[in-house]
């Protein structure tokens, strides 16, 4: 088999260690704009059945080209979420599988041209969201009858390293990524009836609860996307009455980025002081980014737990 991965960023390389390491792929064809260090990479790993290559996505020609022309099996996209679309476009028009860990959007409106074309499109197949949604429909098809549904999902710093920056919080995928889903807005099922929360609302203190995890203690819990509309994709009935996907922290993060977000610092809309224009999201991005890495001998935590 071969395989397409675009992008090669933090969540990239463990793809590409993964597929290295499996016995159905032959060739994984990388493509990404920043080539030197992962060709270092590469070699260091011993990524033998890997072979890089430069793209700037940004260049829709370009990216639609190098998708219908690879010859590949499958597409992985590893690219910022915004990309997604026309990464499956030119996948199902070259007749090639797609596969990403980003949420469907607009993807969804491909659905039934790839059916008719047999082309697998699957987006949503990272851990959260992907691992957690497996295990809940796991849950379900278990159980003769499901009143409530409860998903969690985090990557966090462990204990050892989580309290060397006043967020407790370190990046293990794109900054700019975790601050766009910082203003999400969600939507939870609670008591039979549907509660929306705009994204500038889910750190509020009557949004967010608490939850233990052996081992670790309490971990802060706050609604993550629209958990209602699983109650038609998992075939759940009338009977169903509290509903919910929610992202954990260490504790004391959520109040911080309620007070952020109340003040507009999670904003994408563009300021333009001295003719220089950012929004105060990219603001953060910048400053923040090279803050929260995380260190050669530091490890994060993945949880996944799901509740029926």
């Amino acid at each position: 088999m071969k395989v397409l991965l675009l992008g090669m960023g933090m969540q990239g390389k463990a793809v590409a260690h993964d597929l290295e390491h499996s016995s159905v792929v032959d060739e994984i064809l990388v493509f990404d704009i920043d080539t030197d260090p992962l060709k270092k990479y590469i070699k260091e790993k011993g990524l033998h059945k890997t072979v890089l290559k430069q793209l700037n996505a940004t260049k829709e020609a370009d990216l639609t080209k190098i998708v219908e022309q690879s010859g590949a099996d499958i597409v992985i996209s590893m690219l910022p979420a915004h990309f997604g679309y026309r990464v499956a476009t030119a996948a199902l028009n070259a007749g090639v599988h797609f596969v990403s860990s980003s949420y469907t959007g607009e993807i969804a409106e491909l659905d039934s041209a790839a059916r008719k074309r047999g082309i697998i499109i699957l987006p949503e197949m990272g851990m959260d969201p992907g691992i957690d949604l497996v295990l809940g429909r796991l849950a379900v098809d278990k159980l003769d009858q499901v009143v409530g549904l409860y998903s969690y999902g985090t990557g966090i710093p462990e204990p050892a390293c989580a309290d060397d920056n006043p967020l407790r919080y370190k990046i293990s995928w794109t900054f700019e990524g975790v601050l766009k889903a910082y203003m999400r807005d969600a939507v939870i099922l609670k008591e039979g009836t549907r509660i929306d929360i705009p994204g500038d609302r889910i750190f509020r203190q009557e949004n967010v609860h608490r939850v233990e995890i052996p081992g670790l203690g309490h971990l802060e819990a706050y609604p993550n996307g629209d958990a209602v509309k699983f109650i038609r994709i998992f075939g759940l009935g009338k009977d169903i009455r509290h509903m919910g996907r929610f992202a954990l922290r260490w504790p004391g993060h959520c109040r911080f980025w309620s007070t952020m977000a109340g003040l507009g610092l999670l904003d994408d809309t563009s300021c333009d002081p001295e003719n220089i224009p950012f929004s105060p999201r990219q603001f953060l991005v910048s400053v923040l980014s090279p803050r929260l890495k995380y260190g050669d001998d530091e490890r994060d935590l993945a949880i996944i737990r799901v509740q029926a």
